[in-house]
Parts: structure tokens; C-alpha cells; sequence
């Protein structure tokens, strides 16, 4: 099944994890997030490559976060568009894959800096899917019909932290996100291919359709439809087949 996340995947992850937290055991609480390089970078790299060695590899000039037998790992936690033209430059030697991190389930604890206080984590209300990753991967569009562009998306269950530096009485309107740190792997999505971007075409959405209608199937946003179309339109797997009214309407590619 697609996406589906193996018992050798969820090792790797275990252990992955446990060695970022290997030299953290007595790390204050008020120091989470002040690293140069945050949890879950440090843990999807060790996920995707466990030896180090090749790891911050540099690459003209720029720095490869994983460089293995001519591949390229680029980790980007969010803002995929500040990788445009790192990437642009990268293919042109390189086979280069785009691991994003979207979330499944998500808990937030509060951060107080003046003294390290944590509150406990409660559950946000907000349920994502790998549906709400194309609202990033729009960005990327570009990028789509080159045969070395590939891009891995993993979904995770969160712990988010933020520090109580914001707005308001209670300090948490705009308050910044410190850290974000990846308690479970529930999903991994490579994608090489139309095929695996039909993936992201549900099997209720009746045809043609709309963006409204990709939207209520999905469970995202207007803005982040219109995005997934516009990302299945590059990648091959749709296209345009009219308007009903003022919307425009889509329809499947016969060769997916």
C-alpha cells in the first residue's frame, strides 16, 4: 500500500531518534529550539542516512544535507520555496529528492523562558493528512518533468513546542515555534512518478470536477486545493476539461 510504513522503517526511526536524544538527556527545557540545527532535521537525516559520514556534504556552493552515491537529500522542515534555486543548481549534476515532513496528529506544550517551565502537551484539534503537503509542494511545481527531481514526504505524529513570548494576556497570539519534534512515523511517500501523484486523486472524487469538489474529498483548504491541482496538472496526472460556470473542470489523464 502506498505510503504504508514498514517495521524496518519504524526501526530506522527508533533509532534514529534515540541517537539526537543520545547527548540531550540533560538538556533545560528553555533551550529547546536554540540549536543550530533542530530536532527534526537532525532526526530525518539520521533517518535517511545513519552513517554521518555523509552527511553536510559540500556541493559547489552550497552544502548537501545527504550526498550518497551521486544522490542528493535535500531535508526541508517547511518554506520549500527557499529551496528553489538551491535545487535548480543541484540537478543539474545530481539526482536530488526533497524530504518534506507533514503532520498527522499534532500536541503543543508551552514554553515559559523565564524560568523553563513546560505545560503539558494537549492535543491540537487540527487532524492533517499527506493531502495537506501539496500546499507546500506547489512550490516546487517546476520541477515536476525532471526525471532527477524526486520528492519524499513523511508523515508524523508531533510534539510542538512554543515559547510564552507572544501577544495577549496568556502570551500565546503569535507566539513563536521553537520546536517540533517527530513522535511517530505513520506514513512515507515517495514521489517518482505520474503514477505516484495519481495517489493523491481520491477514489471518491467523481470526474470532472472542481476545486471545490477536490477540496470537500480531501478535507483541505480552498487555497490548498487550488494548489493540488495545479501540482497534478504539472505532474501529469489531470487535466483541464471545461468549466461549469465561473470553474474551471478536471478530469484524469488516460495514461493514469
Amino acid at each position: 500500500m502506498w505510503g504504508e510504513v514498514g517495521m524496518r522503517a519504524l526501526d530506522d526511526f527508533r533509532r534514529a531518534s534515540e541517537r539526537v536524544y543520545l547527548g540531550e538527556k540533560n538538556e533545560r527545557p528553555d533551550t529547546i529550539g536554540i540549536r543550530k540545527e533542530h530536532r527534526l532535521h537532525a532526526i530525518l537525516k539520521y533517518y535517511l542516512s545513519p552513517d554521518d559520514r555523509y552527511h553536510e556534504v559540500r556541493v559547489g556552493k552550497y552544502w548537501a544535507d545527504i550526498l550518497r552515491d551521486g544522490h542528493i537529500y535535500e531535508v526541508q522542515t517547511r518554506r520549500l520555496d527557499r529551496l528553489k534555486t538551491k535545487v535548480q543548481e543541484l540537478l543539474k549534476d545530481y539526482d536530488v529528492t526533497v524530504v518534506y515532513p507533514a503532520v498527522r496528529e499534532k500536541t503543543l506544550a508551552w514554553i515559559d523562558p523565564s524560568d523553563g517551565t513546560v505545560t503539558s502537551p494537549r492535543k491540537s484539534p487540527l487532524h492533517g493528512t499527506v493531502y495537506h503537503s501539496l500546499y507546500e509542494l506547489f512550490s516546487l511545481v517546476d520541477f515536476l518533468d525532471n526525471p532527477r527531481f524526486h520528492v519524499r514526504i513523511l508523515l508524523f505524529d508531533m510534539q510542538e513546542y512554543r515559547a510564552l513570548t507572544g501577544y495577549g494576556k496568556n502570551r500565546k497570539i503569535r507566539a513563536p515555534r521553537t520546536e517540533r519534534i517527530p513522535t511517530a512515523l505513520v506514513g512515507d511517500y515517495l514521489l517518482d512518478s505520474p503514477t505516484d501523484y495519481a495517489h493523491f486523486l481520491p477514489e471518491t472524487l467523481t470526474e470532472p470536477f472542481t476545486v471545490k469538489m477536490y477540496a470537500k474529498e480531501t478535507g483541505v483548504s480552498a487555497d490548498t486545493a487550488s494548489r493540488a491541482v495545479r501540482v497534478l496538472s504539472a505532474a501529469g496526472v489531470i487535466r483541464r476539461a471545461g468549466k461549469r460556470g465561473n470553474a474551471f473542470l478536471y478530469e484524469r489523464e488516460a495514461n493514469t
